[in-house]
């Protein structure tokens, strides 16, 4: 019996943002019985926007778990073991990217599942792309430290790499901590680090600036309390 395949689907980034899925995502959809997502109510929220037709009773959603033992996941990819395709969806932006979905990706070529990836947004990308920064050489830092000594710590290590090799850093923070992660920046950049804030990617609001150090502190910073958002670092 020949196996499924696994098609790594892009979800919008969030309410507002779902002109950036692309029209053949949503043909591959309607021909996909079984999805993996990492919360089953977002996306049938999403699949209801953009799929308004689509009869998600005759879906079989199954959800990640929480710790990702081996042998759970192994059972999400039952399906494509026996010969069906199943989608795998991110909570927003691209699966496998700073996301769970990336284990479940690593199992699938264990089993030599073959993994397909479908274009849509994602907002590491976008961010960089529109940035002006070096695009040549970057590195996604996830979340950096919570607490002040520790981030001034890893950003003096980022400082060092910037000024070696012109790095650029990309890093987010828990929407919330969105302003004390910005003020940490301020005062622990040199003035003429370039940073860029890009926020509520593909949406409505969107907002996507790089200026020094030196410029934010005469202009301020906009207001991204509670919005997602990516940072920028660099020459």
């Amino acid at each position: 019996m020949s196996k499924g395949i696994i098609y790594l689907m892009p979800s919008p980034l969030g309410e507002g943002g779902e002109h950036a899925i692309a029209p053949y995502l949503l043909q591959r959809i309607e021909n996909c019985s079984y999805i993996i997502s990492e919360r089953g109510k977002t996306t049938r929220a999403h699949l209801k926007i953009l799929l308004p037709n689509l009869a998600l009773e005759k879906i079989t959603f199954m959800e990640l778990p929480k710790h990702q033992p081996a042998q759970s996941i192994e059972v999400l990819l039952a399906p494509a073991l026996k010969g069906n395709d199943i989608c795998l969806f991110s909570e927003a932006g691209c699966p496998g990217i700073a996301d769970p979905g990336a284990e479940v990706v690593k199992l699938a070529h264990h089993l030599q599942i073959k993994v397909v990836p479908m274009v849509g947004p994602s907002s590491i990308l976008l961010a960089l792309m529109a940035s002006g920064l070096n695009g040549q050489r970057f590195t996604f830092m996830g979340y950096l430290p919570v607490k002040k000594p520790e981030l001034v710590a890893q950003l003096k290590v980022m400082l060092i790499e910037m000024s070696k090799n012109a790095t650029t850093f990309l890093f987010i923070e828990t929407p919330y901590r969105n302003e004390a992660c910005l003020d940490v920046l301020l005062q622990n950049l040199p003035d003429n680090t370039r940073l860029c804030i890009a926020a509520d990617l593909t949406l409505p609001d969107e907002f996507i600036s790089t200026r020094t150090i030196q410029q934010w502190k005469k202009t301020g910073f906009p207001n991204i309390h509670k919005k997602p958002a990516l940072f920028l670092i660099g020459q």
